[in-house]
């Protein structure tokens, strides 16, 4: 077929004579010694445009499910190859990539192909260390290669395809063999791949046919019902062999989302992510990530948000280093939240399950720091086990910077250090806490879908059920879980600040711990208040008209027919009636023979005016400074019993006890509340004249200080109160005389 030509896509005016399959592009010798002369680029892969690419990977494996039918004339080839091999007749490729080799197993190596196959064939050995062995490699007829412009896969895929119709068989030893067959497809054509091999296990060299290299994590298969235990342990191999090396390409994936801050990834949606990205099935992207975790390359954490069991998989690290820091410190960008020391801690903790000894931490802050670092071969770990993700490059790692910069926490009001890359500083919304809402949150659409959210959700007769636990960041990872968009694409430091408004507009409270909206949990409070209020009240109806009492066994039934609702008793947080009897002070339970037990009425002594100004304080203080009216009254008579008169007190009702009491104040929404100690000075309870709005304003006590404090609209509010309340003792004294008169 004749060979296409292309210019390089770099200066356009080059035949082009390599193609860079990172960058994705044509490129002329001069361009290509020049783009990857340094840096990361000098690992790309780039392999010879020397003949056109005539199948993709898809087409390949599609392919290779026919191996059933020629599995068997493989194994025979090779057999035949091995005995009549010459010295053209194979050559080996070794690829040191992540072994870790003695002087010993390179001499026995050379010894095993020597004698399998033959002592003139040719190996070539590649690996970052075998420029300083390669006088050794030689005595065993081993041959470093090495380019000081390419990678050591680069130039071993472009070393492949050189006289390669020149060889029967071309054989890769190599840990990695689907990564080098997605490359080497590029460079080769199909008809040439029935005579490439790989052997990912130097132990026993098996060779596997390159078609027969593809995804598999089952080990069944490549099984097969067979007496021959030999194949049935080849065929074992080469399922480990495809395995490792998609374990390798999803390693490299995570790795790459970690350095754009993505370090947790729900479990389905990486599913999702690496079916598209490495072409495979799902059930086998989920055996993948399986694998990955039962090696110790991946962490498997579950997580509950909500009612919801979450599976979050990360990266596994064992050492910390600057590599592990740069993504923590992105993942923190991204969330759009403040880099202390400490949210860099717990979002290690919380990602990679890994807790940093304060020593330890300390001193690897204090080095990463540093600026002009050259190197990094410590680790700040006490383990000393290898490690996959943390064998730095040291290239990457000189490109590693961080300072430091001091901010103010607005909670505390002090001074804090927070820890930044190099020129990749951010603004996060958590620094601005319990700073009211210097971002004009309440004036944007997402903040209307975060009230509708939560009145949504809380719109329920147990709305306690659906408290959200972990605090304003667990909150805001539900909203982030469970919200709809596009409140649901906001960031995790957005969603905390807003939850944080809401906390301070007292729309959330923390109750018991958790988090509860707090209109539909104050509804559902005073409607069961209610509830029971009116349970308790219909008790007391029907032992009113029963002296005597009642038996215990009559009452349910009694109940049930004066309230207009089903009672349900564990709702109102009773088990048995017996213990709503109980919480009723005016009634006792007695015992008329054995097992016949009685309720009946008692007669309360009434409280002091003292006691009872001391219990509304009490209740006010409970009940964030204010109460609706109705409420403190079931409050007043379940304490005092059912029994209580407002005429005890000369007042109509507690309305009316209020406002004589220079104590409380109700507002217009029938709210209670504390008097402040200037509306008591201002009190004119015991005044009848017309005047005493006029001796108000010319009172001593309305200093300009005073004035200023009060506001204007405090004072009038105040005037129109004294104003309501003569009017009212005018009126009564009207009445009074219209009855003399009748």
């Amino acid at each position: 077929m004749q060979e296409k030509t292309s210019m390089c896509e770099e200066c356009s005016s080059t035949t082009a004579a390599v193609f860079c399959q990172d960058c994705e592009q044509d490129l002329c010798d001069n361009c290509n010694e020049l783009l990857h002369r340094g840096g990361k680029r000098k690992d790309h892969v780039r392999v010879l445009k020397c003949e056109d690419i005539l199948e993709t990977v898809k087409s390949l494996e599609k392919n290779s499910n026919k191996q059933d039918s020629f599995e068997n004339l493989n194994i025979l080839e090779k057999d035949a190859l091995c005995q009549n091999s010459n010295q053209n007749s194979v050559r080996f490729f070794w690829d040191l990539l992540n072994v870790n080799l003695n002087l010993n197993q390179v001499k026995e190596t050379a010894s095993i192909i020597n004698t399998n196959y033959s002592p003139d064939a040719k190996m070539y050995v590649y690996g970052k260390d075998v420029k300083q062995i390669q006088e050794f490699l030689a005595q065993y007829n081993f041959e470093a290669r090495f380019n000081s412009h390419l990678g050591d896969l680069a130039t071993l895929i472009n070393d492949v395809p050189q006289e390669y119709d020149n060889y029967i068989k071309t054989i890769i030893i190599t840990s990695r063999p689907f990564l080098i067959k997605q490359h080497l497809i590029r460079s080769l054509q199909t008809n040439q791949l029935s005579k490439l091999f790989f052997i990912p296990d130097i132990k026993d060299m098996y060779e596997i046919p390159s078609d027969e290299i593809m995804y598999s994590s089952s080990n069944a298969r490549w099984s097969r019902a067979s007496e021959n235990k030999d194949l049935y342990k080849l065929t074992r191999r080469k399922a480990a062999a495809s395995e490792s090396s998609l374990e390798l390409s999803m390693i490299s994936y995570l790795k790459d989302l970690a350095y754009e801050g993505k370090i947790m990834h729900e479990i389905n949606e990486l599913i999702e992510n690496l079916t598209r990205w490495m072409k495979i099935s799902k059930k086998n992207a989920h055996e993948l990530v399986n694998a990955g975790c039962k090696l110790g390359k991946l962490l498997q954490q579950s997580k509950k948000i909500g009612n919801i069991e979450m599976t979050i998989i990360s990266l596994k690290i064992e050492k910390l280093d600057q590599e592990n820091l740069l993504w923590v410190l992105r993942s923190l960008k991204n969330d759009e939240m403040i880099s202390t020391e400490k949210a860099i801690q717990s979002r290690i903790k919380e990602a990679f399950d890994f807790k940093v000894p304060q020593n330890t931490w300390s001193n690897f802050i204090e080095y990463s720091l540093k600026p002009q670092r050259l190197h990094h071969k410590k680790s700040f770990s006490d383990s000393q086990s290898f490690s996959f993700f943390s064998q730095n490059d040291k290239k990457k790692t000189r490109n590693f910077s961080f300072f430091s910069k001091k901010v103010k926490d607005y909670v505390s009001g002090v001074e804090i250090f927070v820890i930044y890359p190099i020129n990749e500083e951010w603004i996060s919304y958590d620094q601005y806490i319990k700073s009211g809402d210097v971002f004009k949150i309440k004036q944007t659409r997402d903040w209307d879908l975060f009230i509708k959210f939560f009145e949504s959700m809380f719109d329920t007769e147990s709305p306690e059920e659906k408290a959200i636990s972990g605090g304003r960041y667990g909150c805001a990872q539900y909203l982030k879980a469970f919200a709809e968009y596009p409140l649901k694409n906001s960031t995790l430091g957005k969603l905390s600040y807003m939850i944080q408004l809401a906390i301070d507009e007292d729309l959330l409270r923390y109750h018991k711990t958790l988090l509860v909206w707090v209109p539909s949990f104050d509804k559902k409070g005073r409607n069961d208040k209610l509830q029971l209020f009116s349970a308790k009240k219909s008790v007391i109806e029907a032992l009113s008209q029963c002296p005597d009492g009642i038996s215990l066994a009559q009452l349910p039934t009694i109940i049930k027919e004066k309230l207009p609702f089903d009672l349900d008793l564990s709702k109102l947080g009773f088990a048995k009636l017996k213990d709503l009897i109980l919480d009723i002070p005016d009634i006792e339970l007695i015992s008329k023979g054995k097992n016949h037990p009685f309720v009946r009425l008692v007669k309360l002594n009434p409280p002091s005016l003292k006691n009872l100004y001391a219990f509304i304080h009490q209740i006010i203080d409970e009940n964030d400074q204010s109460l609706p009216m109705n409420i403190l009254e079931i409050e007043i008579l379940e304490k005092f019993g059912f029994n209580f008169r407002w005429s005890w007190f000369k007042a109509r009702s507690l309305e009316d006890l209020l406002k004589h009491s220079q104590e409380f104040i109700v507002n217009e929404r029938n709210e209670v509340r504390k008097m402040y100690s200037a509306e008591k000075f201002h009190s004119y309870n015991s005044s009848t004249t017309s005047d005493a709005h006029s001796n108000y304003l010319n009172s001593e006590f309305q200093s300009e200080d005073i004035m200023c404090k009060l506001g204007l609209d405090k004072l009038e509010e105040i005037a129109e109160m004294q104003t309501k309340y003569i009017q009212r003792l005018l009126d009564e004294d009207e009445h009074l005389g219209n009855d003399d008169l009748d």
